[in-house]
């Protein structure tokens, strides 16, 4: 299918795949960098801000419903759409699951883990740079 001026659809979607791609990454580098902080501040016996820990709620809410819709559109019946899910519902800040800080600072280096797994699988799969032209 071609739009106006001979664009073609499939060119555009190529380009959106990529812009898209790319700033999902640029959020799982920021939710990882705000784990390790949660991490850091539990470990060396800190007292960061509660506004701190509702931030990391948003962004790990956002950036784990971004990784699940995008593994929705590549295998929709993927068991690691169920694990995102079950991040996006932990981390919710509309409903908040309460638990003790060094339950949480478990679940933050897990999640760090999985972050760290997930963006380098997904670095690796991603069309290269000459594929999609800009």
């Amino acid at each position: 299918m071609e739009l106006h001026n001979n664009i073609d659809c499939g060119e555009i979607s190529k380009i959106m795949k990529k812009l898209f791609s790319d700033n999902l990454h640029i959020l799982i580098l920021v939710s990882i960098a705000f784990l390790v902080l949660a991490i850091l501040d539990w470990a060396f016996y800190q007292e960061l801000p509660y506004g701190f820990f509702i931030f990391l709620r948003w962004i790990m809410t956002i950036c784990s419903a971004w990784i699940g819709y995008r593994i929705f559109i590549k295998t929709p019946k993927s068991k690691a759409l169920v694990l995102f899910g079950i991040l996006t519902i932990l981390f919710n800040p509309f409903v908040p699951i309460i638990l003790e800080r060094e339950a949480w600072t478990l679940i933050d280096v897990i999640i760090l883990v999985i972050l760290l797994v997930y963006l380098v699988k997904d670095y690796k799969t991603r069309p290269k740079k000459e594929d999609v032209p800009l």
